[in-house]
């Protein structure tokens, strides 16, 4: 039984993971595309998509909450191994990558938005190397 909500709660994790990492693509495009048509029309998407943005990441550290407690339920947290680590890692970049998008939600302001998009690549890093390993 925990086995299947520890693979269910880290399935939605990683779902609404990509949902959100799929974001920096698609304003890179808009700030540095040609057509100007499909910029609109992204930009005009991303403006319904931003207000969820911020609630699909607070939604995912939920579904992480429950994936680690069903991991240390199941007391396999006495055995590390690198995709415990990395695990571990992703959890914490998770916590700053929100924290900084706060921070930009407050005041917005070029440097924060650098500051979000690197905290947000290092987590995609992270958690692409915890997946895949």
């Amino acid at each position: 039984m925990s086995y299947v909500v520890l693979w269910i709660a880290g399935f939605v994790a990683a779902v609404l993971f990509f949902i959100n990492s799929a974001m920096f693509p698609r304003l890179l495009y808009i700030r540095k595309g040609n057509n100007r048509i499909l910029k609109r029309k992204l930009a005009l998407l991303l403006r319904k998509e931003m207000k969820w943005h911020a609630a699909l990441g607070w939604v995912g550290l939920g579904f992480v909450f429950i994936h680690i407690g069903v991991q240390i339920q199941s007391f396999s947290y006495l055995f590390w191994d690198y995709k415990r680590i990395l695990g571990v890692i992703a959890f914490l970049s998770l916590i700053f990558v929100l924290w900084s998008g706060w921070l930009r939600s407050q005041k917005a302001n070029g440097l924060r938005r650098r500051f979000h998009a690197w905290n947000s690549i290092f987590f995609t890093l992270i958690v692409l190397l915890h997946l895949i390993w």
